[in-house]
């Protein structure tokens, strides 16, 4: 239990007292109905005691009452019933403002307590946090705040609890003000709107950040998902998981730079484990880390940004902060095959003459593996040997914004080629015609008349999928993981390892030879159906790396037969 000096001198062994005083209540009704004036002179307040003026003045001067006034002659009916121990629900209900000026002097009373409360306690007396409430069940007079928070991250709750309205508020102000931290008061709050808070420097929040992040994210998924296509929505959703997880337990109040900041430096030294039998640990990847970053900053905009909602957050959090680097290897890039390479594995594919004939679409025309799989018959001119790439084959699913999970199984799709970018044109590059040899055509020549005589043919049929090129066993389309499986599977069984010879490799491979043969930059741009040549250059730096090793080779002959000369001569 966390308790402070105030605490334990509140209540030293745990035991409550009574007040010091009781009037009984016709007594009180009394006084009240005699007295309106909210604040009364020495010779009033005497006569409402009971007692002479010498004795209300030995009251003010050993501290039981305090008064007011330059010479102190005044003291205020609020105080007097105070001292009397009359509930203020009998003492007209004291609707008027709390005085918050100077040191006030109230005895505090030990029947005060202030104690720990759960989670679940919280929960249901967080709407009445710093608003005085009378608790059935114990019998008194309640107040509930939050303070800052302990060693796990949790905040601390407290209840303040007496017999007196008045003296359970006198002990909240004290506490708050021995407080270091104390977390952020709703502005609707009775000690918001009569100073309190800012005199204690409190944090104040709006009504409507009293929500939690995961809540408003949520929301936010939900708003992206008609706006791009399924399967980029569904990275959305996995990827935001890390967010949630980290910072979905906050209010939407809470979140600050600092924060997010702390967010990242912690996402920034956080490792995973991967591979079949989670083996390997490793950071998250700078590709991972940018699209955590880009994605908690469009839900930090869609939020600050007045123009598309009331505004829940009073800034952009994010502004000018530098993305977080990774602290993960970076990979040696993706190798091009050898030409002995790529023989080994056309005669292993002799197994499976569709997922050879994917193959060699890839290696020989450097497309992508979706954009074969997506071909139809009628996409291939037979007689002028040419290929026209125009659709892609993909997938959907349902997910849950809420979760981050995909809550259905994926389904292909045939998509018509669109840039990276989200736009929903078809991009220039991407669309094109382009010439295969003999050999691939004769292959898929051959491919067409077995599927028009097998069963697969009449499978097809069924389906409605005998325009395509490839499909499964049962003829239907599949998605590509589909695809692979068969593929992975026929280099397992010769031996070879398939996770180094992903199908974009091909791609690689045909993308580098164009460029080793001297063909231009823009040309292979367009080959390749890349928007821009951002790729290529990437690739075309791989390839002045290797020329650059090929030189040190050199270097390093032409030292050697530097010494060796000299030998030479010494000899």
């Amino acid at each position: 239990m966390n308790t402070t000096p105030f605490e334990r001198r509140l209540c030293p062994n745990g035991a409550e007292s009574s007040p010091e005083r009781k009037l009984k209540t016709k007594e009180v009704e009394s006084v009240n109905h005699q007295n309106q004036k909210l604040i009364l002179n020495l010779n009033e307040a005497a006569e409402m005691l009971g007692v002479d003026v010498d004795c209300i003045k030995d009251f003010i001067q050993c501290g039981d009452l305090p008064a007011v006034g330059s010479n102190k002659n005044f003291i205020k009916l609020y105080d007097i019933h105070k001292f009397m121990g009359i509930e203020p629900a009998t003492s007209q209900n004291q609707e008027r403002p709390v005085d918050f000026s100077g040191n006030q002097r109230y005895p505090l009373s030990h029947s005060i307590q202030i104690e720990d409360i759960s989670e679940r306690e919280w929960c249901m007396m967080k709407q009445k946090e710093h608003t005085q409430y009378f608790n059935q069940q114990k019998g008194k007079w309640c107040i509930a705040l939050s303070l800052g928070k302990n060693e796990e991250g949790k905040r601390i709750r407290k209840i303040i609890s007496g017999e007196t309205q008045a003296e359970v508020w006198d002990a909240y102000q004290e506490y708050l003000k021995q407080q270091n931290e104390v977390a952020p008061i709703c502005q609707d709050t009775p000690i918001v709107k009569e100073g309190l808070a800012e005199k204690l420097h409190i944090q104040t929040y709006a009504p409507n950040q009293d929500v939690l992040v995961s809540e408003c994210y949520a929301k936010y998924l939900k708003g992206l998902e008609s706006g791009i296509v399924n399967r980029t929505y569904g990275g959305y959703v996995t990827t935001s998981r890390l967010i949630v997880e980290k910072l979905g337990h906050l209010k939407m109040y809470e979140l600050n730079r600092e924060v997010i900041q702390q967010f990242f430096n912690d996402l920034q030294n956080t490792t995973y484990t991967t591979g079949k039998n989670k083996r390997r640990t490793q950071y998250y990847s700078q590709s991972s880390l940018n699209k955590i970053f880009d994605l908690l900053h469009k839900f930090i905009l869609e939020y600050s940004n007045d123009c598309i909602r009331d505004a829940i957050l009073p800034k952009d959090y994010m502004a000018n902060m530098e993305k977080p680097r990774s602290k993960a290897l970076k990979s040696s890039g993706i190798k091009p095959y050898k030409p002995e390479e790529i023989q080994n594995v056309f005669g292993i594919l002799e197994k499976d003459r569709m997922i050879l004939c994917w193959v060699h679409i890839m290696a020989e025309l450097g497309c992508r593996p979706s954009e074969a799989l997506a071909l139809t018959w009628e996409d291939i001119d037979f007689e002028n040997h040419m290929i026209h790439f125009c659709k892609a084959l993909g997938k959907e699913a349902d997910f849950d914004p809420v979760t981050h999970k995909r809550t259905s199984a994926f389904k292909p799709i045939i998509k018509d080629l669109k840039n990276e970018r989200g736009r929903n044109h078809r991009g220039e590059n991407h669309c094109r015609e382009l010439q295969a040899s003999a050999q691939l055509m004769g292959l898929l020549n051959a491919w067409r008349q077995e599927v028009k005589h097998s069963e697969l043919g009449k499978k097809r049929r069924e389906y409605g999928t005998e325009q395509f090129v490839f499909t499964g066993r049962n003829g239907d389309l599949r998605i590509y993981e589909d695809y692979t499986q068969r593929y992975n599977r026929l280099l397992k069984s010769a031996g070879l390892n398939p996770s180094e010879m992903n199908p974009y490799r091909y791609r690689h491979t045909v993308c580098t030879d164009l460029l080793r043969h001297k063909v231009d930059l823009k040309t292979v741009q367009l080959i390749m159906g890349d928007s821009t040549s951002d790729v290529i250059l990437d690739v075309y730096a791989n390839i002045q790396k290797e020329d650059m090793i090929k030189a040190s080779t050199k270097l390093s002959e032409r030292m050697a037969s530097i010494l060796n000369n000299g030998q030479t001569v010494a000899n």
